[in-house]
């Protein structure tokens, strides 16, 4: 099952958000670690596009649209925004982060290796003015 939700870049939007996520979760019964992580990696691309994206204002729109894979046990995540080019991959370190623990972490990227350490596969790609980012997390 797909859905999909549109938000303006807006801080006061992140409530949409949250619904959205607890909405998916009921629907799947999900456990609460599952929607805890669900929540925390998508929260965390939103308030990167808040916080960092240039070149965008308040009318821009963000999309996010979540899959379900229950036969895989997978759900997965199409992160869209019209921000400057973002590659999150790239930002960790020029390389793809690997899990670590929390305690190893360092100040500045925190809330971006949370996104990797609950994702199963990230990956990235730029089309036209679109950052489009695809994570796949294993419930």
């Amino acid at each position: 099952m797909n859905y999909s939700i549109n938000i303006r870049n807006n801080i006061n939007e992140l409530n949409k958000v949250v619904n959205f996520i607890e909405k998916i979760s009921t629907a799947y019964s999900l456990d609460k670690k599952s929607t805890y992580e669900l929540n925390l990696i998508v929260e965390e691309l939103v308030s990167n596009t808040f916080n960092y994206g240039e070149n965008i204002d308040a009318s821009m729109d963000i999309t996010i649209n979540i899959t379900t894979n229950l036969l895989d046990n997978q759900i997965v995540i199409v992160y869209t925004d019209n921000a400057q080019e973002f590659n999150p991959i790239k930002k960790n370190n020029s390389n793809r982060p690997t899990k670590i623990s929390l305690d190893k972490l360092m100040v500045g990227g925190v809330g971006l290796q949370l996104v990797f350490n609950y994702s199963s596969k990230v990956s990235y790609k730029r089309e036209k003015d679109t950052n489009i980012i695809t994570i796949i997390k294993n419930i």
